[in-house]
Parts: C-alpha cells; sequence; structure tokens
C-alpha cells in the first residue's frame, strides 16, 4: 500500500508513519463534546501506523462532569478503517488511558477518524462522535531550551493619557505603584529570552500594581533556578483606579493605557486583530502556600480593549482560579459572567502549588466560523473550541500576565484569601501568519522552547 497516502484525516506526513509520539510529531486537534453533566475530553496521546496497515492511537479519557463508570471508545465508520470497541474505567475528575487499535485497508482514501464515545449510567445511554484531526497544527517536540538574558535595545513612550508619557528602556516595563507613588514608581526589570526567529519574548508595557514589589524579576524557586516574574497580591491591596470592587491586581499588560482605549496604536507584535494566527506558550509556578480559598482569581488573561468591552457579550480567554480549582474559559464559550467553570476544570490549586506548570495557547483569530482556540497544559490537549473567538473586528486584543483577584471572601470559606505569589516566566509568541513587523519569521513553529 502507498503510506503516504494512509491518513486518519487530511495528511499524516510520510515521516509521522513509523512512530509518531503526541509531543513530538503528529499534529492533532480534539473536539470536545458536552452531553447533560458528563463532559468526555479525549487527549491524543501517540500515533503508531505500521506499514502492514494497521496502527493505534493512546488517548487520554477524562470526566469533567458529574460521571463516573464505565466508557465504551470506539471508532465511527470509515471507509476501509475496522476498529473493536475498548471499554475504559472512568474515575470522577481523573484520567484514565485508552488504546484504541485499528486496521487500514489498502487504497483506504482521505477521511476524518471519528471516535464515537458511548456511555451507559443508569437509565441514561448517550453516544456521539468526537473528531480526531490529524495534519492541522499542534506543535512538534518540545525542545531548545530558553536561552535568558536578552535586553531588547532602545527605549519606548508609555502613555497613561493622551499627553502623559514617560520614556521607559525597552528592557523595562513602566508601574502604577497606585498606592506609594503613581506616576513616579520604579519601571520593573524585564526577563525576556534571546529569539530563536519565530519564537519571541513579548515586551510587556504596562505593569499594573498597587505597591513597588509588586512585582519583581527574581531567580525561580526549586533548582534549576531560572530568571522569573515574582508576583503578589496582599489582602492590604485594593483595586486600581477605574477596576470596581475590592479587586486588587499584579499584572502585566501588553498595552499601555492609552493604547488600551485606542487612542494611541499599539506595536503590531503586542496585540492580535481579527484574521492573525498565533502560537504562544509560558510557565507559571504557584508559591507552596498559594490561596486555596478565592472567590476568584485571574492569573493569564487574553482580552480586548477598553472600547470593545462596552459591547461584550461572550467570554474571553482567562486562567482562573476559583477555591481549590484551577480552569479556564475559552474565549466566545459562553455569556460574559455566565460560565460553568465545573466543565472547564484543569486541576486543582493545592496539587499544584510548588511546581511549574507550562501553557500553549493556539488561536485563529476571527469573527467567523473560520476561528479556533486550542489550549494545552503540560504538553496534553485540554479543550479545543471552533467558531468565532472574538466579537470585533476592529478591537486590539491584548495580554495581562499576572495575578488578580478579589478580595471578597469566598461563599464557602471562614476567612478571605491571605496573600498570594505566582511565579512567570517570560511569555513567547510564535506568529503563524505575517504581520508588518520589520525581521520577524512567520510560520508553523517546529518546536516549542522547553520552559521552566
Amino acid at each position: 500500500m502507498n503510506l503516504q497516502k494512509l491518513v486518519l484525516c487530511a495528511a499524516i506526513s510520510s515521516a509521522f508513519l513509523t512512530h509518531a509520539p503526541y509531543a513530538a510529531a503528529a499534529d492533532i486537534r480534539l473536539a470536545a463534546a458536552t452531553v447533560g453533566t458528563f463532559t468526555p475530553i479525549l487527549k491524543v496521546t501517540t500515533v503508531n501506523i505500521t506499514a502492514g496497515g494497521s496502527g493505534t492511537i493512546g488517548l487520554d479519557v477524562e470526566s469533567h462532569g458529574g460521571f463516573a463508570g464505565t466508557v465504551m471508545v470506539s471508532m465511527a465508520s470509515m471507509n476501509g478503517v475496522s476498529m473493536p470497541p475498548v471499554a475504559v474505567n472512568v474515575p470522577l475528575r481523573q484520567t484514565a488511558q485508552a488504546t484504541l487499535r485499528f486496521n487500514v485497508a489498502a487504497g483506504t482514501p482521505a477521511g476524518d477518524v471519528n471516535v464515537l464515545v458511548k456511555y451507559d449510567s443508569g437509565t441514561l445511554h448517550k453516544n456521539w462522535p468526537v473528531v480526531v484531526k490529524v495534519g492541522v497544527g499542534v506543535p512538534p517536540s518540545t525542545t531548545h531550551r530558553l536561552v535568558y538574558g536578552y535586553v531588547p535595545p532602545g527605549s519606548q513612550n508609555i502613555y497613561g493619557g493622551s499627553r502623559t508619557f514617560w520614556s521607559v528602556p525597552n528592557a523595562q516595563i513602566h508601574q502604577t505603584s497606585w498606592a506609594q507613588s503613581p506616576g513616579k514608581a520604579p519601571n520593573v526589570q524585564g526577563n525576556y529570552a534571546y529569539s530563536d526567529g519565530v519564537w519571541n519574548s513579548l515586551q510587556w508595557r504596562w505593569a499594573d500594581t498597587m505597591r513597588n514589589t509588586s512585582v519583581t524579576t527574581v531567580p525561580s524557586p526549586g533548582s534549576p533556578s531560572y530568571p522569573s516574574y515574582r508576583f503578589e497580591v496582599k489582602p492590604s491591596d485594593h483595586a486600581s483606579p477605574g477596576t470596581a470592587g475590592d479587586h486588587p491586581r499584579a499584572e502585566f499588560f501588553s498595552v499601555d493605557g492609552e493604547e488600551a482605549r485606542r487612542g494611541r496604536t499599539p506595536p503590531r507584535q503586542n496585540v492580535v486583530k481579527q484574521g492573525d494566527e498565533y502560537w504562544a506558550t509560558w510557565s507559571m509556578y504557584l508559591a507552596a502556600d498559594f490561596p486555596t480559598n478565592h472567590k476568584w482569581a485571574t492569573l493569564f488573561q487574553r482580552k480586548f480593549d477598553n472600547l470593545a468591552n462596552a459591547s461584550v457579550t461572550k467570554s474571553w480567554f482567562s486562567i482562573n482560579a476559583h477555591g481549590d480549582k484551577l480552569d479556564f474559559v475559552l474565549p466566545g464559550s459562553c455569556p460574559v459572567n455566565s460560565c460553568d467553570y465545573s466543565q472547564s476544570y484543569i486541576a486543582s490549586v493545592s496539587s499544584s502549588r510548588g511546581k511549574w506548570m507550562t501553557f500553549k495557547i493556539h488561536e485563529k483569530v476571527s469573527t467567523g466560523s473560520d476561528g479556533f482556540f486550542e489550549l494545552y497544559v503540560n504538553d496534553r490537549l485540554v479543550r479545543r473550541r471552533d467558531g468565532a473567538t472574538i466579537e470585533s473586528a476592529a478591537a486590539d486584543y491584548n495580554f495581562h500576565y499576572g495575578y488578580y483577584r478579589a478580595n471578597e471572601r469566598m461563599n464557602s470559606a471562614a476567612q478571605p484569601p491571605g496573600t498570594g505569589v505566582v511565579y512567570f516566566s517570560p511569555l513567547m509568541i510564535a506568529r503563524v501568519t505575517p504581520i508588518n513587523v520589520p525581521g520577524m519569521q512567520f510560520g508553523q513553529p517546529s518546536f516549542v522552547p522547553v520552559m521552566p
């Protein structure tokens, strides 16, 4: 048989046909479906196809809803493809493994591999397809450790208003320090890694803080140690001007105050816009005593500008903490302030403290059906959503990096959260679609840099 035409969807390049571990080679997208309170998350971990026409797909099977029990995983009908069903016992909010073994007849045409998930819980019987997409853009191997110490040359003007600005070295980040010395606070020292031509450090333009020591650049915890940002919020910190409630933050923004209002045009590499496709990756380390009783906290946001804020009806992307749960929201997945975080569980806060977690996002920014957003945690696909990821084609979408929270007491907690500390690596971005930035390279990345 012609191995180069042996495909699971669209195309598996011939380089992948012998043994293609998920993190190293297979380009896979995986849609998740929800029925009732059970959300199956199928994460492709390996693809292995032999010359004889047989193969396997390794899956992690998770339930992020109120289901625990046996899940039957089988492949929906596809001409020339056969596979016996596999029974997988799925514990609540944990991960089980399944291996799908299939045979592909010679001359089989290209097509989707539809993995059919069936489960039986009491009198409830459901089945639906989850399409395994191969050949469409998951990053290959995580290699090439970051080289720290890059010092961007030159300086930039940072505007807080139409006429208020500061000249800031590109190697530093303007800081507000609202409660101590607004407008006169020392800059935060930037922590940047060298570019490899495709992956570039995002250079932050605004540090929204209450104190001069809310954000510092320090050696990371653990061994070996890496340069990192340390973000701290205390109960004595309060909201920045213009922020409602008792909601303090220690966050970097990729735009300055005037750019956020569209009063000035931000650097093109610091925002994403309609039609852009990009990858971003970063690592986060929760301190050993990071609170487990947040009413809510956000730890990363891909958000809209302030003008778009007035008309937004759908969610934007964020990584969050609610009590002892780390969760996420994908853009466009739910109405603003009405998201069901129980359906987007990542891990417990308590089990995530004291170690690095690595995140990747892949987005095609669009108001239309050609948009998509993917989230990976520790090199595993957590969720993919197809469809519009933004609501305004005119807006500039920027990044918020750090720690923003409610100081109010969580309903079930005896006390409000105490002091919290989070460490972050540099944020690295790879642009797939070209933007007008001299010297920047574009295209699907051939590797993802190793983060701490």
